[in-house]
């Protein structure tokens, strides 16, 4: 359900569940949904709302007053409510009539107003916070949006970037076929679904905020084009050389051409392929593809802080560990992850290179 949430609109979540516990609920309802968006003052959805007349204290304060405190312990999953489900769905109609690709504070806002019978709609509309006057706000802060970030890009270029024209994000990492001794990285496909299905397990997704919905054909066929949909992200195919048969996936992603940088990671092999030189030889391919081909000056890695086998490859691999970053997202279950942050600068790379190739010679 949350793969394609933006920062921002996980945040809006963790909130709203800090924000159902304040009340001493066990559940997060509408009205939690609303005041944890009130939360992200500055976000496109705050905005919105103001843009519409309305107060953002003013939204908050009459929500707490209609919203009595309970005296239920919360529970520990802190699941949505149906109507909190129904607002989550109309979000991603939202986005999809936007053609968004991702869902964002202002479709949680939409969501919250079409949904319309929960506590968070009736206050809302009575502040007169309407669907339709919602929808052109949203539309136009988004269209200003893109001209700021135009213009940014712009003056980065025309102030000290080097080159003579901006990229765009996506552009700038294609998707190309990376031959190794013993993988292949191929553009993610559908036709490598079958193959994959076999390849992949729930235990392999502990960790991961994306996953298939099932492990069958069907369900890996979703899940390709979930990963081949997502913003500014490249997905592979692993393809095992001996066998000609996907054993895997790595994707790069959280693609930022103006600062040639980019993330290396949701990578899963299939277990009998583990430990072997699958893994090194497909990251010194990515990595090699990253600062070699594409001229990145940092390459980003970083797992669930409870990962600590993909921490110990990290390091092994001669990336340095940066931080954690804690509670900076939300999983599917619900779990409020910490995540640990690595990265390769391009002139550790050499030597990085180094340590792979040797593995790779043992």
């Amino acid at each position: 359900m949350w793969q394609r949430f933006t920062e921002r609109a996980r945040k809006v979540v963790f909130y709203a569940q800090e924000e159902a516990q304040r009340f001493g609920e066990g559940y997060v309802s509408t009205e939690h949904l609303l005041l944890g968006l009130l939360r992200e003052t500055d976000s496109v959805g705050c905005r919105a709302i103001e843009q519409l007349g309305a107060s953002l204290l003013r939204v908050r304060e009459e929500v707490e007053k209609q919203l009595p405190r309970g005296e239920t312990r919360p529970s520990m999953d802190m699941s949505l409510t149906p109507r909190a489900k129904r607002v989550i769905d109309l979000a991603y109609d939202e986005a999809r009539d936007l053609a968004n690709d991702y869902i964002g504070t202002e479709h949680l806002l939409l969501g919250l107003v079409r949904e319309g019978d929960g506590l968070a709609g009736r206050v809302l509309d009575k502040l007169g916070v309407q669907l339709d006057p919602a929808r052109r706000v949203v539309a136009e802060l988004q269209a200003s949006n893109v001209q700021e970030h135009g213009k940014r890009r712009a003056r980065r270029v025309l102030f000290g970037r080097r080159g003579n024209a901006p990229q765009l994000d996506q552009d700038w990492v294609k998707p190309i076929v990376m031959e190794g001794y013993v993988v292949r990285l191929e553009p993610l496909s559908i036709k490598r679904a079958s193959e994959l299905a076999e390849a992949c397990d729930s235990e392999m997704f502990q960790y991961f905020p994306t996953f298939p919905r099932s492990f069958d054909r069907s369900g890996l066929q979703d899940y390709i084009s979930v990963r081949n949909g997502m913003p500014l992200t490249v997905a592979y195919a692993i393809v095992h050389k001996e066998t000609g048969k996907a054993i895997g996936s790595s994707s790069f992603f959280d693609i930022r051409s103006s600062d040639k940088g980019l993330e290396v990671g949701h990578t899963w092999i299939k277990k009998e392929h583990r430990g072997t030189k699958v893994n090194p030889e497909t990251k010194l391919l990515m990595l090699g593809h990253a600062f070699e081909t594409l001229g990145a000056i940092r390459v980003q890695l970083k797992t669930d802080l409870r990962n600590v086998q993909s921490q110990k490859a990290m390091l092994k691999m001669g990336a340095k560990q940066e931080g954690i970053f804690r509670h900076n997202m939300v999983m599917p279950d619900g779990y409020v992850r910490d995540s640990v942050y690595f990265s390769v600068l391009k002139e550790e790379w050499p030597t990085v290179k180094e340590g792979l190739l040797k593995r790779l010679r043992a």
